[in-house]
């Protein structure tokens, strides 16, 4: 009789202990997918199109800003520019938001189009975050914090020394990156 409280303790614990590591298994399988180039893992730990929408409201809300700043919301012309500006944004986000972009993005670098991820030798999967080669694989440096039970975020620094975050969020048991939030400047 006393053994079935103690199982139930342990199993608590088990349980308490996947939950917390949760997030950091995701970061772990959303590494490994980008590195091994595999959408469909990427596809079970990243929410792509919610990111997608994430990244295009900041990007559309920082070229109003700057069009409020520099005054020009008065003048339709240069409003018609911000309209052909913002689908300029959809298109480049649907661009740059794939495995490969995301791995640049991930590693603190500038994603440019066309350009896909570095070729990774067998067996070198646990290699170095940076190769010495200038190459910096996802999340290398990174920070991890809970931000409350249901949000994680990975405080990736860029390469011009600022920070990105990059948001998890908990459905069930399970974690998915949601969102990138770019540095502010």
């Amino acid at each position: 009789m006393k053994i079935l409280p103690l199982l139930l303790a342990v199993a608590l614990l088990l349980g308490l202990g996947y939950v917390a590591a949760g997030p950091y298994l995701t970061v772990a399988q959303i590494r490994t997918g980008l590195v091994e180039r595999d959408p469909v893992m990427l596809e079970q730990h990243v929410d792509f199109p919610r990111l997608r929408a994430g990244l295009k409201d900041q990007l559309n809300v920082r070229l109003l800003e700057e069009a409020q700043d520099d005054g020009e919301t008065s003048n339709p012309l240069a409003l018609a520019l911000v309209g052909l500006a913002t689908q300029l944004i959809d298109k480049v986000v649907d661009t740059f938001v794939t495995p490969a972009g995301l791995a640049r993005i991930m590693a603190g670098e500038t994603p440019e189009p066309g350009v896909g991820l570095p070729a990774t030798p067998a067996g070198e999967a646990d290699a170095p975050d940076d190769d010495g080669g200038g190459e910096r694989r996802p999340f290398a440096d990174a920070r991890y914090v809970y931000d409350d039970l249901d949000t994680f975020s990975v405080w990736v620094p860029t390469e011009d020394g600022r920070e990105l975050r990059c948001v998890l969020e908990r459905d069930g048991l399970r974690w998915r990156l949601v969102n990138i939030v770019l540095p502010r400047d």
